[in-house]
């Protein structure tokens, strides 16, 4: 059995190469791979293998479609409409959106069956598991559907609420990230059967200690149970003067928990692992009696109050234990994403890839030649400037007078402060203007901090506008909280918080990823408590918010329940049975208001690992994942700064001024010249570009006299070119042959790499920028296999292309060479003839007589 990453990949690959192998048999036995109706039916459905193919598909929308409606159906067929016959839909309409429906959904899998086969290889419908998911649910859909409703029991009405999870396929990065859970989950079983072991001590130690200890009498006057009979006077109000009403006297239970048997321990132990309530079942435990049918009493010097040190340690090791969850799911999300196979020189390559896709190309700023314009584009040019420190310093203040606000203020601290904040918006209202008189539209709109000041300027000086005309609007003071929002900008003005700002924007698809799943289980287990406990009673914490009548209140339920608030107490309240309540037949539930202790036990206790342990770790280790790499300093790619990516964006710049992104392949020598810092690809070092060379000669022929420059010359024709060759070949003569020979190549492999990644628009700024990284990698440290494989491969195109063209560049030297020396030779001959007067040197028939 496989072991590791590699053994694994290599067992996929075998399989995927052993399913190649097999010919495509014929669909059902009867359809052939050429049948014109099965590919038919494949164009329609699309592809099985490929996600592409369905994403394009105009059928697997339409079906999509349909699995909304049908949600929406379901979610409109509420317990409580059918009990009071409110129907939003008349029953008759709701089954025939129903049957339609459903019909649809089995016309839907019959043609992908025909399209890609049923069981057989390669690419049968059910060797999917997302068409295995649809299957099961259509099949349990058709028989509630087509069941009728008298005949189906309650619980299997309930598999319509499944069907949500048929959007999940339609979805690549939720459909991803629940690939995630289902390949994580038998790790969580293990942490979650840990967890039950580690209770099963504590259970037992709480069963002999507390069993049959928490009962007490309603009464406090008596002392035990064989006195709590009869009946006793209990005042009906808490002051003293208020009359008072027989009640009898009962020897209960009166907490909802206990630890009389070691399945109610168990229970009540794992309801303590979210720590609800265990406050309250610590004082309980320390009022226990110490020996039976005795009244609990609370005392501070009794011996019972060690048994506070039992729920210490049971809180300390149960916690600890739950927090597994976090470690499985992280762990696992890295192994599913290859985190934790990479090494930190692979590490730092992915921080090197975040780094570039933070960096976008950006118009070429030109100064205005307007003096109003042009003083205004100074000021804002320089976003470590003045002007910038005095922005952030108004924003600092305005939140400071923000935080001033109380309830019941004097009315003049109230005057001031709306004073302040007319004269914040009017500072922001003047910093969107300055910026953009200073840098023009296109500039100014390309950049998100100034559309972001705009949007957050422009609403809230309309609503000071609209609060100061129209005093009983309901937007009153709704600009101060807009004004809140001004606090972001003080992520551009220190660079720990755009890194913050970076790594939130950059897992934002994993956060909305996770989000949309987390809402569809959400929505699942809404109509799952709803069909169930839509009808149940009221217990002591349910209400007209806390309850499963309608599906908006179960949603809202379910969302107070994920952060432990009472969800434990809720759940004793949905396992009330008769005589508290009416029951009746399970054909008849309508007419029932009981709950299920054993339905209520599974839902609640499946819901909470599922949602609170699971999903919100799983958005804790989403945020952890992407927030790492920015403050994991093992991790940083170090050889390239913000310094130098700032650098590359202005060298871009020079040549792509409208910031399009793209460039044409003429302009890659430009910014190849444009380059500086760690990006530069001069080819020849400082002191011998043609520039300098060209002004040392200049300046030394200036610096001394005709008679001493004569005599460096041969002949007058270079001593009227005024040039110092002398000086020149001198330079020349400290040249580093070896290293301008290296650069000249890296030079000419960078060009040809450029030249490669061209697209129709154009070469990208992307691309250049990757292109431009590389040079700072070792692809054999920093890459992962796919990758290295992928790059050594490119390096070796580039190489053999490289060696074609210098081969090629060395015979076309050659051929200019001797085109050359014959010119010289000819003109040598043609002067020498005229020194002789042999012809006159304007005979045209000259070179034709002279070849003849």
């Amino acid at each position: 059995e496989p072991t590791d990453d590699y053994e694994l990949v290599v067992a996929e690959e075998n399989r995927s190469a052993k399913q190649d192998n097999i010919p495509t048999l014929p669909s059902l036995f009867f359809f052939s791979p050429n049948n014109r109706f099965r590919r038919w039916c494949k164009q329609l459905v699309g592809s099985s293998s490929g996600n592409e193919a369905e994403r394009k598909s105009i059928f697997n929308w339409f079906i999509m479609a349909c699995v909304l409606a049908s949600i929406f159906i379901v979610v409109l067929d509420e317990p409580a409409a059918r009990k009071l016959q409110q129907y939003i839909i008349s029953p008759s309409a709701y089954d025939a959106i129903d049957y339609t429906l459903t019909a649809i959904f089995v016309l839907e899998i019959i043609l992908r069956i025909i399209a890609d086969g049923f069981v057989m290889v390669p690419d049968s419908y059910l060797r999917d598991p997302w068409n295995q998911l649809d299957f099961c649910v259509v099949i349990l859909t058709v028989a509630t559907v087509f069941g009728g409703a008298s005949q189906v029991p309650r619980t299997l009405r309930t598999v319509r609420s499944f069907r949500i999870l048929r959007l999940i396929r339609y979805f690549p990065g939720v459909r991803h990230i629940f690939a995630d859970l289902i390949h994580g989950f038998p790790l969580m079983v293990d942490a979650l059967i840990l967890t039950m072991l580690v209770l099963v001590p504590f259970c037992i130690y709480a069963v002999n200690i507390f069993g049959g200890r928490f009962f007490l009498c309603n009464d406090n006057s008596v002392g035990g149970l064989s006195e709590c009979t009869a009946e006793f006077l209990n005042p009906i109000g808490d002051d003293g003067n208020s009359p008072s009403i027989l009640i009898p006297r009962v020897w209960a239970n009166p907490y909802g928990y206990d630890f009389d048997t070691f399945p109610s321990a168990l229970l009540h132990l794992f309801d303590l692992t979210s720590t609800e309530g265990w406050i309250l079942t610590l004082f309980s435990a320390m009022s226990t009696p110490t020996e039976a049918d005795v009244q609990p009493v609370f005392d501070w010097t009794a011996s019972t109050v060690y048994h506070s040190l039992y729920f210490v340690v049971f809180m300390v090791v149960a916690h600890g234990t739950v927090q597994l969850f976090v470690g499985v799911i992280l762990e696992n999300f890295k192994q599913r994403n290859g985190i934790s196979t990479l090494t930190i020189p692979q590490r730092q390559y992915l921080d090197l890839r975040r780094q570039l896709s933070q960096v976008k190309p950006t118009r070429k700023p030109v100064r205005p030649k307007n003096p109003i314009r042009s003083f205004c584009y100074d000021l804002v040019i320089n976003k470590q400037g003045l002007f910038h420190k005095i922005m952030v310093a108004i924003v600092m203040l305005n939140i400071v007078v923000i935080c001033t606000e109380y309830e019941d203020e004097p009315v003049i601290l109230s005057q001031v402060q709306d004073y302040l904040y007319v004269a914040f918006i009017f500072c922001y209202l003047c910093e969107v203007f300055i910026k953009l008189i200073g840098l023009g539209w296109r500039k100014w709109i390309q950049n998100k901090w100034n559309r972001y000041d705009c949007v957050i300027v422009v609403c809230t000086m309309t609503m000071c506008i609209l609060r100061f005309t129209l005093e009983n609007l309901w937007t009153q003071r709704l600009e101060q909280y807009l004004l809140v929002l001004v606090s972001m900008r003080l992520g551009q003005g220190f660079s720990s918080l755009q890194t913050l700002f970076h790594a939130v924007q950059a897992s934002l698809p994993s956060i909305l990823n996770v989000s949309a799943i987390f809402m569809m289980v959400m929505c699942l287990f809404a109509m799952l408590f709803m069909e169930f406990f839509g009808l149940t009673k009221f217990g002591p914490y349910g209400n007209d918010h806390a309850n499963f009548r309608s599906y908006g209140n179960s949603l809202l339920t379910l969302v107070r329940m994920t952060t432990g608030e009472n969800w434990d107490f809720l759940m004793h309240d949905f396992t009330v049975s008769s005589p508290n309540c009416v029951s009746a037949s399970s054909a008849d539930f309508l007419d029932s208001d009981c709950g299920s202790s054993a339905w209520a036990y599974l839902l609640f206790i499946v819901f909470y690992i599922i949602c609170t342990h699971i999903f919100l770790n799983l958005f804790t280790v989403v945020i952890i994942s992407n927030f790492q790499y920015a403050y994991e300093h093992t991790a940083r790619f170090t050889l390239i700064t913000k310094t130098d990516l700032q650098k590359f964006k202005k060298a871009w710049a020079e040549v792509d001024p409208k910031g399009t992104g793209y460039i044409s392949k003429t302009k890659i020598a430009a910014l190849f010249r444009h380059l500086h810092g760690r990006f530069d690809l001069r080819i020849y070092a400082d002191g011998f570009s043609l520039q300098e060379l060209h002004a040392l000669a200049k300046k030394e022929f200036d610096d001394i006299g005709d008679e001493k420059a004569s005599s460096l010359y041969t002949s007058p024709e270079l001593m009227q070119l005024r040039y110092r060759y002398d000086e020149v070949n001198a330079r020349l003569s400290l040249l580093d042959l070896k290293s301008t020979e290296r650069r000249r190549k890296q030079y000419n492999l960078l060009y040809t790499e450029l030249l490669w990644t061209q697209t129709p628009k154009g070469i990208s700024f992307d691309s250049a920028l990757l292109v431009m990284a590389y040079r700072f990698i070792d692809p054999q440290e920093f890459l992962t296999l796919d990758r290295l494989l992928d790059r050594l491969e490119m390096l070796e195109k580039i190489e053999r292309n490289y060696a074609v063209e210098k081969v090629r560049g060395y015979f076309l030297t050659l051929a200019e060479r001797k085109r050359y020396l014959r010119k010289l030779w000819e003109k040598a001959n043609e002067q020498e003839i005229r020194r002789l007067s042999v012809l006159h040197p304007n005979d045209s028939n000259f070179p034709n007589e002279r070849h003849a």
